[in-house]
């Protein structure tokens, strides 16, 4: 997605900047407030500071299968994945609400939204459904226009994060503060950026922007810990990992830890490859450092240091699922796992 944005419910308070966005007098962005007031149903945008992108709702009244509705995204920001990012947070809101399906319709000429919604997993049911709008045309006139729609269906599973210890809230419908965790060589940080990229959200290294120095030096932890305060203090950012020396600073401000719980052989080997392949290349890594061949038979190799570190790592993922005080926690423990969540976030 090429827009950072915040998805969230509307209230009140945003109706003058979504009026902007329609035919004056139409009173369609204060007609859904009112009726989500009155419980049928939650109306949802995305947002950069004070300016809507788009607009969809969620309407419960259909039954135990709540239907996607009236999904628009404004014409100066399509293209940009944010419509999809909507569907993703509204089809996430039923979920939480204890619904197993979703359904939409899409009108015959709409080819662009067709293909949206086929990427996001909604299948045609071969049911098609028939209903009226009021709008107000370039003249001012209000007119009543029917259309029929052919019906989509999605099946949601459950959440990915196993059953969260009683006392733990639930994980929520699109953290903007996300870290992720594993043992070395687990794949941590292309994952972080692979999520990062989906959602939005700035992503930040460990390694680079906290940890390292050019020449393999290390900053003192009094430095690690300030960088890392300041950067958890932000509202939106995604970290691929956290040392333990200042790990309790991330996780006081993280709205959800992503755990790699992979087995030994598996990152073992993953890391032997990616370890082999830097030091070949020479490409840069921990801020400019490089891997050297003689640095993999050192005191400090990351391979030695796979071994001292695993089973602690290992302890410290499964502490973070377990712990109620901890953020909602998501642990995966083989790659295609990983691979499907992931995918479920893009278009």
């Amino acid at each position: 997605m090429n827009i950072s944005v915040n998805i969230r419910k509307c209230t009140a308070d945003d109706l003058p900047a979504l009026c902007l966005h329609e035919p004056p007098g139409a009173k369609i962005a204060e007609g859904f407030l009112v009726r989500q007031t009155a419980g049928e149903l939650l109306y949802a945008t995305a947002w950069t500071g004070g300016t809507p992108h788009d607009g969809a709702v969620l309407d419960f009244r259909a039954g135990p299968v709540p239907e996607l509705k009236h999904l628009f995204v404004y014409p100066g920001s399509r293209g940009a994945g944010i419509g999809g990012a909507l569907c993703r947070w509204l089809e996430e809101q039923a979920r939480l609400a204890g619904h197993s399906a979703i359904v939409l319709g899409v009108e015959p000429g709409n080819t662009a939204g067709r293909k949206l919604y086929k990427g996001l997993g909604y299948r045609p049911t071969g049911a098609t459904e028939t209903y009226s709008y009021e709008f107000t045309d370039p003249d001012g006139n209000r007119s009543v226009a029917t259309e029929t729609a052919a019906l989509h269906h999605k099946q949601l599973g459950p959440p990915w994060a196993i059953e969260p210890p009683a006392g733990r809230e639930p994980t929520p419908a699109a953290p903007s503060r996300v870290l992720f965790y594993g043992v070395t060589g687990s794949g941590k940080s292309t994952a972080a950026r692979a999520y990062a990229q989906s959602r939005g959200l700035p992503g930040f290294s460990a390694d680079d922007d906290i940890g390292w120095l050019p020449g393999w030096q290390q900053r003192t932890v009094e430095e690690q810990r300030g960088i890392a305060a300041s950067l958890a203090a932000q509202d939106r950012w995604v970290l691929d990992s956290a040392y333990g020396a200042w790990r309790d600073v991330v996780l006081s401000r993280a709205e959800l830890i992503v755990c790699l719980d992979y087995p030994r052989w598996l990152s073992l080997a993953r890391l032997v490859r990616r370890t082999l392949r830097r030091a070949l290349t020479r490409e840069p890594v921990c801020n400019g450092n490089e891997e050297t061949m003689a640095r993999l038979f050192t005191q400090d190799s990351i391979l030695r240091w796979h071994f001292r570190s695993f089973t602690r790592k290992r302890q410290v993922m499964r502490g973070l699922e377990a712990d109620p005080r901890m953020p909602a926690t998501i642990m995966f423990r083989r790659p295609r796992e990983l691979d499907a969540w992931l995918a479920q976030l893009e278009l």
